[in-house]
């Protein structure tokens, strides 16, 4: 019980929701991975405010972090990667998961039957239903499969952007670090309609986006003219809505690097608001733009997440 005045005011600014709700947003389901109950787990973020715990690593992993999270094309699977390099897949609500080996940044083919991946600083197709993997390029990171399935695209040395065709010809360079005001490449994502892609550059600390062609390079955040005016730690993991009308992402800062949140802003950088907030780490947020486990899902224990946390202040970018 709370008897000082003071102390109770300040009790009620710390008693906030972590889960804020889409203003704009035309999907409002999403996937995410959170450490607030010590160690990471994915997370069901459901009609605005539910959130359901659906998946914890098997116990010889517990304590390693889940990144890349990505939402099979028919939405009944997700793949991800733990920071040690082990790839797995598991349903969308969270049961029958299965270890693929070694490897990280996983991205499903439109099809659904094949993920390009990375494995010790190279690119790699594996068929899902055979596990037969077949290399597909030396030197790269971040590999995202076009939606239109035309194009697996990924950076190299950290500068330049690639594209080729999923049997792994046509290599081509679309994008050059070097020649913009952008310094350095570290993630790239695809819209769904396969004309742009966004990118997290400059030591995650920028998000922008490019045509696919490496054309028409705008600046979203912070700083749309392109010149860093607010110190922004960390951005990463930029996931779009399935119209193409909204990004995701996730970004702290913080210096401590576990304290991480999950924003949403349009397209174009505007309207840039907190999805999901806390003091732990909330971050690889996927839409679900599919729902197709969402009434198995359901069926596990909701979690309101009304707990005492830190204030979220930092609304102003």
């Amino acid at each position: 019980m709370i008897k000082d005045k003071s102390a109770k005011m300040f009790f009620l600014l710390y008693l906030v929701m972590i889960v804020t709700s889409f203003k704009s947003a035309k999907c409002e389901s999403i996937f995410f991975v959170s450490d607030k109950d010590g160690c990471n787990a994915i997370y069901y973020m459901e009609d605005k405010v539910n959130v359901i715990k659906i998946f914890t690593l098997p116990k010889e992993f517990e304590c390693k972090r889940i990144i890349s999270l990505k939402l099979s094309p028919d939405g009944r699977y997700i793949a991800f990667s733990l920071d040690g390099g082990e790839l797995f897949i598991i349903a969308s609500n969270g049961t029958n998961h299965m270890a693929l080996g070694r490897g990280h940044s996983p991205s499903w083919s439109p099809s659904g039957s094949q993920i390009v991946f990375v494995d010790n600083g190279n690119i790699y197709i594996m068929d899902i239903r055979t596990l037969a993997i077949k290399k597909l390029a030396d030197n790269g990171l971040s590999p995202d499969w076009s939606p239109d399935g035309k194009f697996i695209a990924f950076i190299r040395d950290k500068k330049n952007i690639i594209l080729l065709k999923p049997d792994g010809s046509d290599q081509q360079t679309i994008f050059e670090a070097e020649l913009t005001l952008v310094k350095q490449l570290a993630r790239i994502s695809w819209s769904p309609d396969s004309e742009n892609l966004a990118l997290i550059t400059d030591g995650r600390r920028r998000i922008c986006v490019v045509r696919s062609d490496g054309k028409d390079l705008r600046f979203l955040y912070p700083d749309p003219d392109g010149q860093i005016l607010v110190m922004t730690v960390g951005v990463d993991y930029p996931c779009w809505s399935n119209d193409g009308s909204k990004i995701m992402f996730m970004k702290t800062k913080s210096e401590n690097q576990n304290d991480w949140d999950i924003w949403i802003m349009n397209h174009d950088g505007t309207e840039q608001q907190k999805v999901v907030c806390s003091s732990a780490y909330e971050g690889n947020p996927v839409f679900d733009n599919i729902r197709y486990n969402v009434q198995l899902i359901k069926s596990k224990k909701i979690e309101k997440w009304s707990m005492i946390k830190r204030k979220c202040l930092d609304h102003e970018l």
